[in-house]
């Protein structure tokens, strides 16, 4: 799941579906990752707006359902949906949660969706990625702002701007772009982790409020 944003489809909020195929259609920009000498798999670029955009990190916190400390121990190809001759598979990581900092509580593990791939009439897969989002995979440790889009038990990264991957005792420096992401990739992963806190203070005492979803009329 993605937060990619398109209108709501009933009650729960197909971020991954229609949308896709709407950036897919509209944006997409095809490239090659070469990075494995076996294997060779075509990369789509997802250009689009997403449901979230945080200029500064109080309004992350706040808006994430919960926001965890944690590492990915395993990765595995989650739900299909079918869209006409196109198939969509979305990637699920399962994140074994060392510590819920801020937000709702979770479980000892996070199952956390993300862009997978896509199938088009049988043809080789195509793997998907946001524009200026960070791959994320088995082994890797970090922080994680999540957002429960479609109320299923899984959830999704708030955005593009919502991973942290540790390097050691620094915040591992991923290239993106976003001002927000550059300034939080500067920081160490304790000094992230007490801006977290406080941010946590200042969102129940009521002086920061979550963005509101995109058309949820509350």
């Amino acid at each position: 799941m993605i937060s990619v944003l398109q209108n709501r489809r009933g009650a729960a909020i197909g971020v991954f579906l229609a949308a896709i195929a709407l950036l897919l259609a509209a944006n997409a920009v095809a490239g090659t990752r070469t990075g494995h000498v076996h294997t060779q798999r075509k990369v789509v670029i997802l250009e689009g707006s997403e449901a979230f955009h945080f200029e500064d990190l109080p309004s992350m916190v706040a808006t994430s359902t919960a926001v965890v400390r944690g590492s990915v121990v395993a990765s595995s190809r989650g739900k299909v949906i079918d869209e006409q001759e196109v198939a969509y598979t979305r990637k699920l990581l399962d994140i074994q949660v060392q510590e819920t900092l801020a937000g709702q509580p979770t479980d000892s593990h996070a199952q956390v969706e993300m862009a997978g791939w896509r199938q088009i009439d049988g043809e080789a897969e195509t793997e998907l990625r946001l524009a200026d989002g960070l791959p994320v995979g088995v082994g890797d440790q970090g922080i994680f702002f999540l957002y429960d889009f479609e109320h299923d038990g899984r959830y999704g990264m708030v955005n593009t701007q919502g991973v942290y991957l540790a390097d050691g005792a620094e915040v591992r420096d991923s290239n993106r772009t976003d001002p927000l992401v550059r300034k939080l990739e500067a920081l160490t992963m304790a000094d992230l982790n007490q801006l977290i806190e406080q941010a946590k203070d200042a969102v129940k005492a009521g002086d920061v409020k979550p963005q509101r979803y995109p058309g949820s009329g509350s």
